[in-house]
């Protein structure tokens, strides 16, 4: 099922810290994370293509155009 906005926050931390990017990729595609803006904002400060994915499910377009 979809992880909720703490459990989604709590998971892209450590994983991109591990490199575990492709497992945050696949999690998106499957709609499991709950997109909102602070795990874009963790995601962010390890790749810049990711967060847009993120950003665009969240419907937060100040952050997409940033």
């Amino acid at each position: 099922g979809e992880l909720n906005k703490l459990e989604s926050i709590e998971l892209a931390h450590p994983g991109l810290q591990q490199g575990s990017k492709q497992l945050l990729e696949k999690w998106l595609e499957e709609n499991k994370l709950d997109c909102n803006e602070e795990p874009g904002d963790i995601v962010r400060l390890h790749d810049m293509a990711l967060p847009l994915s993120v950003y665009l499910q969240a419907n937060a377009p100040n952050k997409v155009v940033a």
